[in-house]
């Protein structure tokens, strides 16, 4: 798959996910990477899994990593980098894949309702 393809299923992974009807775990993006996309080399899956997440967040959509305060974005910048920042270390601290409630949640506000930025 070149660049080019990839991007676009990097793009079509993320939309996949914004008509969910709740939150959805970290988990589950890697899993629709992993199983979705046929990939088996884990770091190659764990890099695309996060390009997604940022596409998400590029997209509206927002984390929450169990705080209570769910971070969102309404446009590219620091938050970005420090949401990504975040979810890499403690994926790197996990040391596996992210299972079932590991690391944050992620979900589009519903239409009309403004992310937190």
């Amino acid at each position: 798959m070149n660049n080019e393809d990839l991007q676009a299923r990097i793009v079509e992974t993320a939309n996949l996910f914004r008509g969910a009807l709740t939150d959805f775990g970290l988990y589950e993006v890697w899993s629709e990477i992993k199983y979705g996309l046929e990939i088996g080399d884990d770091d190659k899956v764990k890099a695309l899994t996060l390009d997604v997440v940022r596409e998400m967040l590029q997209g509206g959509a927002r984390v929450d990593f169990g705080d209570g305060k769910p971070l969102g974005m309404s446009s590219a910048g620091d938050a970005l980098e420090q949401i990504m920042t975040r979810i890499q270390r403690e994926w790197d601290d996990l040391g596996r894949p992210p299972g079932i409630g590991d690391i944050c949640y992620i979900e589009y506000p519903p239409s009309g309702v403004a992310a937190p930025g």
